[in-house]
């Protein structure tokens, strides 16, 4: 996957740079844009949450118009992201829309796009070792099923964990100590 190499690539020089809000930034949009690249998706179709320090909640780091809308608490029942990051398993729902799941975020509009649900999603931990950072979300969103495009499959799944196996270690690096979204 070339996507990923230069990916991997950019990400470690950023990592080589001085520590700045700037640089990690650019990391978190280096990432989503690496992600839809790989799996064909739109901005509003990538989302990556990372933990604060203590792991006790979840805070959007992507997409943008996002990061400010509020946090996930890692014991919610209802937020898939959260037992994603609890139980380390990933998730591949086709069906997404017919599951029990938080979905007030769905309902914050994207910068001139249209609120679409979410259809279809595809969810793995940022993980390395013991060390849980985050989640990597993927979604298929659309305003209806039918027009949601294709299912995610195996394949997909095993992809977007061999990019979460690989960016980890990188984002370990850059995510400031005091990473709480922009909330605090």
């Amino acid at each position: 996957m070339q996507d990923l190499e230069t990916l991997k690539q950019e990400l470690g020089n950023m990592a080589s740079q001085p520590d700045s809000p700037e640089r990690f930034s650019q990391a978190v949009h280096s990432l989503a844009s690496a992600l839809m690249r790989i799996f064909a998706l739109e901005d509003t179709e990538v989302a990556i949450f990372l933990s604060n320090s203590e792991k006790t909640f979840l805070s959007f780091a992507y997409p943008p118009y996002l990061v400010d809308a509020g946090i996930i608490p890692v014991t919610s029942a209802d937020a898939v992201v959260a037992q994603i990051f609890r139980m380390g398993r990933p998730v591949i729902e086709n069906n997404f829309m017919q599951q029990k799941h938080l979905s007030i975020f769905e309902t914050v509009k994207a910068p001139g796009k249209t609120i679409n649900p979410i259809c279809k999603m595809l969810g793995v931990l940022l993980g390395e070792g013991t060390e849980r950072i985050g989640v990597i979300q993927l979604s298929r969103r659309a305003p209806s099923f039918m027009d949601a495009g294709p299912d995610f499959s195996p394949m997909d799944l095993e992809r977007l964990k061999q990019v979460a196996r690989e960016v980890t270690p990188y984002l370990i690096r850059l995510i400031p100590p005091d990473f709480r979204g922009k909330l605090s």
